[in-house]
């Protein structure tokens, strides 16, 4: 049968379902040794698990950072409360970038790599808020790093603008994880010729002038001010003018991998458009000797904002 990597012919009866996973083979933790199972979209399979469940995984940062949160909430107090699970589930720190972010400051020529910037983001910690430079500083110098890497490498195959945009979307899919892997390959063909350093440095460049050219003053530079959750009016967003007055932007902490998760779309000079999120979140409490639940809609109740 597929696996849902490519199409394939829905009336060829070798692509039909062949039945299921028996019951006593299907995933499962009993009580382990941590005491806590943590899901988060991630692969929770063994690569010795025999049957075939999917290769769309999330990346496992989301799922490491809430594992680390327990792990500190129960060595400090002992226990997990309420108010910790309702900290995690605003948590907008992105493993991920970090990881990548280090990478990258590591390939960085001499002059580039003692610059202010890169000072400042060996010094982040991954946090996405609203108010960190740094995370305006690394999601830009990514999607300029994909661009150089992937887009203007393969978008002279391309026949015309409709199959361009299709190879960006694919190129804006490619995860901080991914990127890493690459360049880690040691494969010399997705650097330039002069090397990764080179690629790397014409990056952060063009992040920072983009940055200077949008936001001016590095007293703004702040993430919040280019990630923005949008909420549109129909029909009048989609008109000139109108949609200044009828549609809504507000600032937005988190990235695709951060615990509240923010995923996003970027569009030139107007910057990344939150297109995913959290609308639904819900604490609840198991022990009979603590009562709770709770739980919020983003939209409110009965419609009320």
């Amino acid at each position: 049968t597929g696996d849902g990597t490519l199409p394939v012919p829905a009336a060829d009866p070798l692509y039909d379902w062949h039945g299921y996973i028996p019951f006593a083979e299907m995933p499962r933790a009993f009580n382990p040794p941590s005491g806590f199972v943590v899901s988060a979209n991630n692969k929770m399979t063994s690569q010795d698990y025999p049957h075939f469940i999917s290769r769309d995984w999330a990346p496992p940062a989301r799922a490491e950072r809430i594992t680390a949160m327990i792990d500190s909430a129960i060595k400090s107090q002992g226990k997990i409360r309420l108010e910790d699970v309702e900290k995690m589930q605003g948590d907008v720190k992105d493993l991920e970038a970090k990881a990548l972010s280090d990478h990258l400051l590591g390939l960085l020529p001499g002059p580039a790599a003692a610059g202010l910037a890169a000072r400042q983001l060996r010094a982040w910690d991954g946090s996405m808020a609203q108010g960190q430079a740094s995370a305006a500083v690394f999601n830009l110098w990514f999607k300029s790093l994909k661009q150089r890497m992937l887009l203007d490498r393969f978008k002279n195959v391309a026949d015309n603008s409709d199959q361009i945009e299709v190879l960006r979307d694919y190129v804006a899919g490619v995860t901080p994880l991914q990127i890493k892997r690459m360049l880690m390959s040691g494969d010399p063909g997705w650097c330039t010729e002069k090397g990764c350093a080179e690629l790397v440095q014409a990056s952060l460049n063009d992040a920072l002038k983009e940055l200077a050219k949008w936001r001016g003053d590095e007293s703004r530079w702040q993430w919040g001010a280019i990630h923005q959750a949008t909420f549109q009016h129909i029909p009048f967003s989609d008109v000139n003018l109108f949609d200044r007055v009828f549609g809504r932007r507000i600032p937005s902490p988190g990235s695709e991998n951060s615990v509240d998760v923010a995923a996003s779309h970027y569009k030139p000079m107007k910057g990344f458009e939150q297109t995913f999120g959290a609308v639904f979140r819900q604490v609840m409490s198991l022990s009979s000797a603590q009562d709770g639940h709770r739980y919020m809609n983003s939209t409110g109740q009965s419609g009320n904002p």
